[in-house]
This record gives structure tokens, C-alpha cells and sequence, in this order.
């Protein structure tokens, strides 16, 4: 039987120091009127150099500033209001919520659109999925899928490195990290991994990042603190942003994540709080060696990427994150996983529970 697969990620991925001063150049090819999606601290940092973009070949600009979850809501509102304006494509810009939203109206409204992430503290700009919550911030159980392709991918390495928290570079990296153990334990529970080319090369491309970051993580991060423009750091913008992106894509029709996103996904059900002091990635970062550890990986596999995460400032257990790791905590957290991994077995669960410990 053959494997369909179909890739909607970017027709061009434009990556340098100051990219954001060329967004003219493709903006120009699709559209006279652009309805920015942005957010405001965001924008407060590129916003002038975008307007004076566009500007230069006289497309005019409607900014549409966004807070919050990327919920139905706020895509169905702003989808009026693009729907209103007059405006024949989308920019949108800042971090993955804001870029979430910009491709939720884009998948709703069938516009062209460009993306100008402003971290790598996530893939989502790259990546097909759009992620979901509802209202009061608790995941949604329905994730949204990009129906065609973003027409670029801006990433401004002066705005990432000079403009941005060291900490979300460090944060994109953990995130990206779960690739590799999620995507081993899914290739192991079976019933949990569709088995084709595409999702083996997933698979190969978590491996590959996932040595990228043992190599290069520890010198980047020392590097974007001290706001240095390195190859180092080039690449491992691109890793955190692209490669996983593509791994993520390839992917599709597997059930991706494992236990590592979704004791995130835990933590924003029951633990509010956290989910205001701590990125997404951080919440990942502090489950990795439990997802180590439930794939059987070695003692010195869990302390080699726990020696990473500690080099690059990032949580290693849920007492980082001020969490008590109690039997209420460890049972809300497989409660949650049982109900979103419907494949896991008892088995699965038990072993689960078993590796608790390094939380």
C-alpha cells in the first residue's frame, strides 16, 4: 500500500542578519494591502523596518496587534477584520502563538502569507500544524492544519540574537531536543507510529538535530548572551526553526508527541501558574529525562542530556519549574497522557509512572 504524504510548510525560507528590511521583496509579488498579525512587544522591535519595507514598493500596511492563546476566537475575529479591511494577504509576526493565529486566519481565509518569527523559541513558522487552545488557556484537543504554503519564512538573525532573550534561543532548543526521545518511543509502541519513509526520515532528521545540539548548543547559547552573530549560532537558528519544522511536517499522520509534550500539555490543565512564569519549550525540557527514561535510555544517556539542558540554563526536572512532584501531580500527568495517547497500553503507564523519579 502506498504512503501519501503532502508537505505545506514555506516556498521560501529567507534567513540573514536584517532579513526583515527585504520582506518588500516577496510581499510585492503577492499583494497590494497587508494585514499585519503581530505581537506588540514583537513589533515594537521590527515593526518601523517592516512599514518602511513595504513602504518602499507602496504597499500599505493594517496592524492588527495580538495578546493571548491561539484560540478559534481570536482566529475567527481577526478573520473578520482581515475579511473587512480590504487586504489581500497576511504577515504575520512574532512568536509562535502570534504565528499560529497569522496561519489560522490564513487557512481560514485562504490568503497568501508571510511569517516573520522574532524567536526560535518554537518551529511553528515552519511547521504545518497550528496549535490550539481554548479560551482559558487549556489545550485544545483539535490541532489545525495549513491547507497551502506560507509564500516565505523571514528570520532577521540581528532581531533573534541581538533582540531576544539568550533564554529563547536556549528554550526552542529544548523543545526541539523532544523530537529524538518522542519520536524513539512512538517507533516502539507501534500502534503509535505510522510506519512509512516519510515519517523514518522524521525520525533521522531528530537524530540529526539532536547530535547538532550536543555539539554546537552549549557554544550558541555562550554566544547569543554576548549578542555574537556566529556559524554557530546561524545553524542552530536554522535547526531550531527548520529542521525541526520539516521533522514535524514529515511526521504528519503519526501521533508525534509522546509523553514529554504532553506532560506540558498536564501543566496547562492543572498547573496555571507555571504556564505564565515558564515557556513551552521549559515545561518540555523538564520532562525530557522522564522521556529518556520511560524509552529505557542509559544513566549516562539521561545525564549527557541533562549536562546539555544544564548548559543552556534549561529546567531538568518539574522542581525547577516550582512544581512538587507529588502523587496528585505524577497523577494528573498520566491521566493526561492516557487520554491523549489512546494507543498506550497498561504496560506503557506502568513504566511511565516507574521513571517518575527524575521528575
Amino acid at each position: 500500500m502506498s504512503t501519501a504524504f503532502t508537505y505545506r510548510g514555506i516556498a521560501t525560507y529567507h534567513q540573514k542578519e536584517f532579513a526583515v528590511k527585504d520582506i518588500h521583496i516577496f510581499a510585492k509579488r503577492i499583494g497590494k494591502t497587508a494585514f499585519v498579525i503581530c505581537g506588540n512587544t514583537a513589533w515594537s522591535v521590527v515593526g518601523e523596518h517592516i512599514l518602511s519595507s513595504l513602504r518602499s514598493v507602496g504597499i500599505k500596511a493594517i496592524v492588527a496587534p495580538f495578546k493571548g492563546f491561539c484560540t478559534m476566537s481570536h482566529i475567527d475575529l481577526l478573520y473578520e477584520k482581515f475579511h473587512q479591511s480590504g487586504a489581500d494577504f497576511l504577515i504575520g509576526v512574532g512568536g509562535g502563538r502570534a504565528i499560529d493565529v497569522a496561519k489560522g486566519v490564513a487557512l481560514k481565509s485562504g490568503a497568501p502569507f508571510i511569517l516573520v518569527p522574532t524567536s526560535v523559541s518554537q518551529c511553528a513558522c515552519c511547521a504545518n500544524v497550528i496549535v490550539m487552545y481554548e479560551d482559558n488557556g487549556d489545550p485544545s484537543p483539535t490541532a489545525l492544519h495549513l491547507d497551502h504554503a506560507a509564500y516565505a519564512v523571514i528570520v532577521d538573525t540581528d532581531i533573534i540574537v541581538r533582540h531576544c532573550p539568550a533564554r529563547m534561543f536556549a528554550t526552542g532548543i529544548a523543545d526541539a531536543m523532544a523530537k529524538l526521545p518522542e519520536i524513539q518511543f512512538l517507533r516502539a509502541a507501534t500502534e503509535g507510529w505510522e510506519d512509512s519513509f516519510f515519517s523514518d526520515q522524521s525520525y533521522q532528521m531528530g537524530i540529526d538535530a539532536y547530535n547538532l545540539y550536543q555539539q554546537f548548543a552549549a557554544e550558541a547559547y555562550q554566544d547569543v548572551i554576548k549578542k555574537n552573530i556566529t556559524n554557530t549560532v546561524e545553524r542552530l537558528i536554522t535547526t531550531n526553526l527548520l529542521l525541526t519544522g520539516f521533522a514535524s511536517a514529515m511526521a504528519a499522520g503519526t501521533r508525534q508527541i509522546a509523553f514529554a509534550h504532553n506532560l506540558y500539555y498536564a501543566v496547562c490543565l492543572n498547573n496555571k501558574e507555571q504556564v505564565l512564569r515558564y515557556m513551552h519549550g521549559e515545561v518540555v525540557s523538564a520532562a525530557l529525562t522522564w522521556q529518556f527514561a520511560i524509552n529505557g535510555a542509559s544513566h549516562a544517556e539521561i545525564m549527557k542530556c541533562r549536562a546539555l539542558l544544564d548548559s543552556i540554563g534549561m529546567p531538568t526536572s518539574v522542581k525547577d519549574l516550582g512544581i512538587v512532584s507529588d502523587e496528585r501531580f505524577r497523577q494528573n500527568v498520566l491521566s493526561y497522557c492516557r487520554s491523549s495517547m489512546a494507543y498506550l497500553s497498561d504496560e506503557h503507564i506502568e513504566k511511565a509512572k516507574n521513571c517518575m523519579d527524575v521528575l
